[in-house]
């Protein structure tokens, strides 16, 4: 698509990558950047852990080798989080571009559409937006060291003594390079689903041309849950991290599925809030849209019905033509069959089945993990109780 509005190619970080050769110019550079971070983030946690006599053996209770936190956050959810861009990029692009292109907009709109386009692209491009990402990231890292100095055990980033906690060299690097890294790609996705959601408020303050009748039950704004189910690419890496978490509670701090099930819960529906939240800016618009329906053809079926009952049961129809063959019926059926649709709109542009995708997205990676408390006995005798 030309000149297709692109929400990831910009600002200070990509135009840092380009002058570094890890990006080429108008490219994306998904592979050199994916293991590029990974290695920076994964591989000296592997070398200092190894040099203290940390990496493996009983020196702590979680040695590096060990800890399959530190394999799911630099090895698999720093790279996926990068790879999201090429699922994400071409989706937000093409639903930005249907509401210039698909006749919701009417020609005094279209130059509102582009300042949109053109805001959405400043803010992207913009270093105080990176700036806060990065601080953010940073305050993260504190909390997250505040919370591994509560654990109480020795690992391989953080040595516990009588004398107090203190970070290894593998725990500062872990600390102030690793987490980092990971944490500004999240909050970096947030911020851009910021600018997203931005771009998306300022639609709905225009005129749009909704159809109640469209068969996409949404008036013809189901094409941004396309958009918005990719970002089950980005679900997808916070649910390893999550999973991992609880394995290594699993494994290290007798954790049980009790303790886990409302964080599980909460995690899903602040997911749901984050990927979905959006679009609920188009409720108004959509309920709107179905009550004008309701009235305008509640006229036009309570017209052809009068219509329809003079002719055929009052003895209207003129004579010699049989009610067999007209298509008067027919008629009837569509007419029916468009009010139906139009009381059958959400008042939401997205279906039960995009939540659930996105739910799925996040909540996968954790299936393995019952295997580590139940078997698939129980698993499956759990599974055929809930469908009963």
């Amino acid at each position: 698509m030309k000149d297709a509005f692109s929400l990831v190619r910009g600002g200070p970080m990509y135009r840092l990558l380009v002058r570094a050769g890890l990006v080429l110019p108008g490219t994306l550079g998904i592979a050199r950047r994916a293991i590029f971070f990974a290695l920076v983030a994964w591989l000296p946690l592997l070398l200092l852990s190894a040099a203290e006599g940390l990496a493996v053996g009983n020196a702590v209770t979680i040695p590096f080798l060990h800890d399959p936190l530190a394999y799911a956050r630099f090895l698999i959810a720093v790279p996926l989080l990068i790879i999201a861009e090429r699922v994400i990029e071409p989706k937000i692009a093409v639903t930005a571009h249907t509401f210039a292109d698909s006749g919701l907009l009417d020609e005094m709109d279209q130059g509102s559409y582009r300042s949109a386009i053109t805001e959405a692209e400043r803010w992207r491009d913009s270093a105080w937006g990176e700036v806060l990402v990065l601080g953010l990231a940073y305050l993260g890292t504190l909390v997250w060291l505040a919370g591994e100095t509560t654990v109480q055990v020795s690992t391989w980033s953080v040595h516990v003594s009588a004398s107090g906690e203190r970070p290894t060299a593998a725990g500062w690097w872990y600390y102030f390079v690793s987490i980092p890294i990971q944490q500004f790609l999240i909050y970096r996705w947030l911020w851009r689903i910021v600018i997203w959601s931005r771009f998306l408020w300022r639609m709905s303050r225009l005129d749009l041309c909704l159809m109640p009748t469209h068969p996409d039950r949404a008036a013809g704004l189901g094409f941004l849950a396309i958009g918005h189910r990719s970002f089950g690419s980005i679900a997808f890496p916070v649910g390893v991290i999550w999973s991992a978490a609880v394995h290594r509670a699993f494994l290290y701090h007798a954790a049980s599925l009790e303790t886990i099930r409302a964080p599980s819960a909460v995690l899903a529906v602040l997911n749901a809030i984050v990927f979905l939240g959006p679009l609920l800016i188009f409720m108004p618009k959509l309920r709107a849209a179905r009550v004008r329906g309701v009235l305008e053809y509640g006229r036009l079926a309570l017209q052809y019905t009068q219509s329809f009952d003079r002719k055929w049961v009052r003895g209207g129809a003129p004579e010699g033509e049989e009610l067999l063959g007209s298509g008067d019926i027919q008629s009837l059926a569509d007419m029916g069959g468009s009010f139906e649709r139009i009381e059958n709109t959400r008042i939401v542009p997205f279906s039960v089945k995009t939540l659930l995708d996105l739910t799925i997205s996040v909540l996968a990676p954790m299936l393995p993990l019952l295997l580590l408390v139940m078997s698939w006995k129980e698993i499956l005798e759990k599974l055929l109780g809930m469908l009963h």
